[in-house]
């Protein structure tokens, strides 16, 4: 059995925004994107605003296969799911206690608040990324979360593998509400694996400056 990994308690909390980019680029490769700093460079540092201005194309004109598109901030995000896949139960198997085959997919849903619908056109369109389309999480805090090679010495990130993406037509507030986009989207089993949150450096702050 392998040990245990000293480490602090990992609270993260809600995310708040997301980093939508592709997958994988036009030959099959997924990306993975430099998280080393081998350079000393910011370009090559995700806890800097740098790092993420280049592939967003705010300093570059990043090619649309590579680009990183932070979605408006989502509210009421509620994650459900992850629950055992188990077969069994009864006279199936031995004591009626069942086998565990897995885990269930978790499923994400969150609403855009007073979004114009010129955008929330365009996010609709993001459906047909369905199986190449991945997403970092921006959390309330600033932390940044995806998927890396190795939490402990982490050399490469890229968002988390999202399937079922949905945008929903607008809901209309009424006198008492307001309007409202539903967003909706499913994670993989053990999608946090692999999971690191990067906090971000000096005044740099994801959830206001992405």
């Amino acid at each position: 059995m392998t040990s245990l990994p000293s480490a602090c308690l990992e609270d993260l909390g809600v995310p708040v925004k997301l980093i939508l980019h592709r997958t994988k680029n036009p030959s099959g490769t997924v990306y993975a994107f430099d998280a080393s700093d081998t350079a000393g460079t910011d370009v090559d540092d995700p806890t800097t605003i740098t790092f993420w201005n280049v592939y967003t194309g705010t300093t570059s004109d990043t090619a649309d296969a590579t680009k990183f598109i932070p979605t408006p901030i989502i509210h009421a995000v509620e994650m459900s799911g992850g629950e055992p896949r188990e077969y069994g139960g009864g006279n199936a198997t031995r004591g009626g206690i069942p086998i565990v085959r897995g885990s269930e997919f978790v499923q994400v849903n969150g609403e855009f608040l007073r979004v114009n619908q010129q955008l929330i056109t365009v996010l609709k369109t993001y459906s047909c990324e369905d199986g190449n389309l991945s997403a970092f999480f921006v959390h309330e805090g600033g932390q940044i979360s995806g998927i890396v090679d190795s939490q402990s010495s982490p050399t490469t990130f890229r968002g988390f593998p999202i399937q079922s993406w949905h945008v929903g037509d607008k809901m209309m507030g009424q006198r008492d509400g307001i309007d409202k986009n539903m967003v909706r989207f499913s994670l993989e089993e053990d999608y946090s694996n692999l999971l690191y949150a990067f906090n971000p450096a000096g005044t740099f702050n994801p959830v206001t400056d992405l």
